[in-house]
């Protein structure tokens, strides 16, 4: 695990400083582009003008951390980390609910282009999760498509499992999932209990 006590403006675009501590530093105007930060620790550090444009943050410690809403926006993901308040980041669900498709009764699709949130050559050990909190209620079927839409992966959500995860590999151009109601679900907002992220890099978890 890397300790770094003080640096001045720097450039880490683009580098690899995972489980880095960023202990009570002076981070000011230093350039983390496309930098993989994930489980590292900012704590107590000021940032302020950091660029974190295209950076995985996920799991990373920003507890009493000086950077803003606006710095960590542009984030790749935030997926887990520690924000200066304490909360906890969910980061940002691919599923859309006003994206599902009907296909008949009772099954709807929604299909997601992974050229909007991953990088292929940039982060080539990562995954796509799913997690859902009405298991008994519905049917998840997770394809991964190759660009002329043939299924190159597919995993069936069993009943008992509240999450799933798929691998991506670079002949994957999309995500899609199907969706089946099994029985009208409690909550009319079903769509809300569905999640799917992207793990960035995941081998480093």
């Amino acid at each position: 695990m890397t300790s770094i006590v003080e640096i001045g403006k720097t450039n880490f675009d683009y580098t690899q400083i995972t489980n880095a501590i960023f202990r009570k530093c002076t981070c000011e105007q230093v350039d983390f582009i496309h930098a993989n930060l994930k489980n590292s620790s900012f704590n107590n550090t000021v940032l302020t003008g950091a660029d974190f444009t295209g950076a995985n943050l996920q799991n990373v410690d920003f507890t009493g951390a000086h950077i803003t809403d606006e710095q960590l926006s542009r984030a790749l993901s935030i997926r887990g980390a520690i924000l200066p308040n304490g909360t906890i980041a969910r980061g940002q669900n691919l599923l859309k609910n006003d994206q599902f498709v009907h296909k008949s009764d009772g099954v709807m699709m929604q299909r997601i282009n992974l050229a909007n949130f991953w990088n292929s050559s940039l982060w080539t050990q990562s995954n796509v999760e799913l997690e859902t909190r009405i298991n008994d209620e519905i049917s998840i079927a997770l394809h991964g498509l190759a660009n002329n839409g043939t299924i190159l992966k597919s995993i069936i959500l069993p009943l008992t499992f509240n999450s799933t995860r798929m691998k991506l590999t670079n002949d994957m151009k999309a995500i899609e999932i199907i969706v089946k109601l099994l029985k009208t679900p409690s909550n009319h907002r079903w769509c809300d209990d569905i999640e799917l992220f992207i793990d960035y890099d995941s081998n480093l978890s």
